[in-house]
């Protein structure tokens, strides 16, 4: 069963439930003004722009989806899925330091459509005149009639082909669009709902996320439609803006579901006060779910601490591993994540050995559960031989995976097909992640990307690691306002910070303490310290830092 198909048997066995609930708060309203679609609402849209798009597109074609956060979004992406064609999920023009990398995504996928919204044609058609893209047809979704979809013809696939490509927000270089299949889709949401305990019809997925990520479309679009759970949207400025937000939906949807980036709970944690907190009951929270690559076992303390005065549970936040290009969800916890202590030391020679979590040499870390649908090996990046566990590697996927990227790529920029010598089953077929990792009784911790790895005299370090005590070094740090990087500087390799202040101070005096507490705990000499105001640091759309952005910028004088 589709998503397509999914939707058309929700409309006409619920078509007066709510399927989609938008909150926009442009409005007076601290809970914003409430949007709501019934299931035979969204069908009836879907199928009006499913129409218009059969018209003037054929299969393998592309549309682009450039609307704003909300109810059109979501009707262009199933739209596109309906009609028979190829989704591209994008963002609108305007988005500040966004419209060059825009501009090579449209270069990339030379979409035939662009879906968007009347409020954004102006725009639209602006940025593809001024960048000379290949000029596709512009539509606006809201201004199509209901009427016209009762011409849309049913479009014929295999769960193997292409529903849509998903641009990972971080990437780095040219643009490289992950292929995802209606299989995949429908398969990481069984993963996600099956891992978390969500029930159809009875657990709201609450989300701020952008559509435009892959987790944001997972949980706002695809799980929903998978298996009939109310979607409640809000635009993640409207989260940026006043956090406590999201957790007041949390609070009006019992049963929720839903996730954000490790930043967004030490966000929480940090913004939202007692007066907030008073309004908040979230012991009715089902599942609040983290990346494992990225979340830190110090934040969701923090974020579990500053909450349980509001009843939420630590049992309700889960973890799990998705790598960039595998187009699926590897590992969910079924409960809360097991945190494990490991001495810091041997961790950076690539060994695992448990250590007191209290112990001041312990990096703590959050397991991402243990891989049920698909087989995962830690390799060693040198060899391709597969590591024991307890060993620190390259994590390795294998079994229903994406096709791979979009278009022709160099040699060397595949990550997919690879070979392990020594597998047990299959040799062939698996995905290089990019992501170190390890594997402990049984569950899988993710250490963050191989790229990322600071390598400085022979010794590695995990940049994250050393953010969160730069972080704890001095009164005008904050965490995740910070990248820690290497550069190459003649015949020596550099260890660069680039950190934003959170209030006036010597630079001299900051520069001091946190060069000492970095020697003092990670044995790493910080060569630059560079202090930015508040909100210098690039950032993905979800408001996490972006390294290697920052590392480009840095290169280039742009923090001068």
């Amino acid at each position: 069963m589709s998503l397509p198909d999914n939707l058309n048997r929700w409309a006409a066995g619920f078509g007066d439930q709510p399927a989609l609930t938008f909150l926009d708060h442009h409005g007076p309203r601290p809970l914003g003004e409430a949007v709501v679609l019934t299931w035979a609402e969204l069908d009836r849209r879907v199928s009006a722009v499913a129409a218009w798009i059969q018209r003037r597109a054929c299969r393998g074609q592309r549309a682009a989806i450039v609307a704003p956060h909300g109810p059109d979004y979501v009707i262009a992406f199933l739209a596109a899925l309906r009609a028979g064609i190829i989704a591209v999920p994008l963002f609108p023009p305007g988005h500040p330091g966004t419209v060059g990398r825009l501009a090579a995504m449209f270069a990339d996928c030379g979409p035939r459509l662009v879906l968007t919204t009347r409020a954004q044609l102006a725009a639209v058609d602006g940025f593809l005149d001024s960048h000379g893209l290949r000029k596709p047809e512009v539509v606006a979704v809201d201004a199509l009639p209901d009427a016209i979809g009762a011409e849309v013809e049913p479009a014929w696939h295999t769960g193997d082909d292409v529903a849509y490509l998903q641009y990972p927000p971080t990437w780095t270089g040219a643009p490289c669009a992950v292929q995802v299949t209606f299989r995949n889709a429908v398969d990481n949401a069984l993963t996600l709902v099956e891992s978390i305990g969500a029930l159809p019809g009875q657990s709201p997925s609450v989300s701020w996320l952008p559509l435009h990520h892959a987790e944001g479309l997972l949980l706002g679009v695809i799980a929903p439609v998978a298996v009939r759970a109310r979607a409640v949207l809000m635009d993640p400025a409207a989260f940026l803006l006043k956090p406590e937000r999201w957790l007041r939906a949390l609070t009006a949807n019992p049963g929720a579901v839903s996730a954000a980036p490790d930043f967004a709970y030490g966000y929480c944690a940090a913004r939202i006060g007692a007066q907030e907190k008073a309004l908040l009951r979230l012991d009715h929270v089902r599942s609040l779910f983290v990346d494992g690559a990225s979340a830190q076992a110090q934040t969701l303390s923090r974020f579990l601490d500053a909450f349980a005065e509001c009843g939420l549970r630590p049992e309700a936040v889960r973890c799990g591993y998705g790598p960039v290009g595998a187009a699926a969800l590897v590992s969910v916890t079924t409960a809360a994540p097991r945190r494990t202590g490991f001495d810091r030391a041997l961790l950076r020679r690539g060994r695992a050995e448990p250590r007191a979590e209290n112990s001041p040499d312990a990096l703590t870390l959050l397991s991402s559960g243990t891989p049920t649908r698909h087989r995962v090996r830690i390799v060693a990046p040198d060899n391709g031989r597969t590591l024991p566990d307890g060993a620190v590697g390259e994590v390795w996927v294998s079994g229903a995976l994406g096709p791979g990227f979009w278009g022709r790529r160099k040699a060397g920029e595949r990550p997919f097909g690879n070979r392990l010598e020594d597998a047990d089953a299959p040799a062939q077929g698996w995905l290089r992640t990019g992501d170190l990792g390890l594997v402990d009784d049984g569950e899988l911790y993710v250490l963050g990307r191989v790229g990322e790895l600071l390598t400085v005299r022979e010794r590695q370090h995990y940049p994250y690691d050393v953010e969160a005590t730069v972080a704890g070094a001095h009164s005008a740090l904050r965490a995740h306002q910070a990248a820690v990087f290497t550069v190459r500087e003649f015949e020596r390799v550099l260890t660069v910070l680039v950190a934003e202040r959170v209030r006036e101070c010597s630079t001299q005096q900051v520069a001091g303490q946190v060069r000492r507490a970095v020697t003092a705990r990670h044995g790493l000499v910080l060569d630059r310290v560079v202090l930015v105001d508040t909100g210098r640091l690039p950032r993905t759309p979800d408001g996490a830092v972006c390294r290697a952005t920052t590392r480009d910028r840095y290169l280039t004088g742009g923090f001068d």
